[in-house]
């Protein structure tokens, strides 16, 4: 299955990573909204597809370290258990506006 170019998107380097490994996969748009923003609300737009919504979550550490987590559209993340699991004794959430304009970003994985 080839991916259709669209004019309003970008290829991200995860897209660009599936075309070069010659995976296929289809692109699923929708209106963005503050409101409807979480996985929850991804789920809405697509209910046959609520099962396999994940969210990424980027943390950022009292050491300035940055953390990524990834769990199901409706987990709730337990912040005290992912900064234990890191070594922090604070997590924060990072706006996705600030990680938008981070050049070079440090993520460690961590399996909780």
């Amino acid at each position: 299955m080839k991916h259709k170019k669209d004019k309003n998107s970008k290829k991200t380097n995860a897209l660009r990573q599936l075309d070069k490994q010659k995976i296929p996969y289809i692109i699923h748009t929708y209106e963005w909204s503050e409101d409807k923003s979480g996985g929850l609300g991804v789920a809405e737009k697509f209910p046959e597809l609520a099962e396999r919504v994940f969210k990424t979550i980027v943390l950022k550490g009292k050491s300035k370290n940055l953390y990524v987590c990834v769990i199901h559209g409706a987990a709730h993340l337990d912040l005290k258990k992912v900064a234990k699991a890191c070594g922090e004794k604070i997590l924060i959430c990072c706006r996705f506006q600030s990680l938008r304009r981070k050049q070079d970003i440090f993520v460690e994985d961590v399996l909780l």
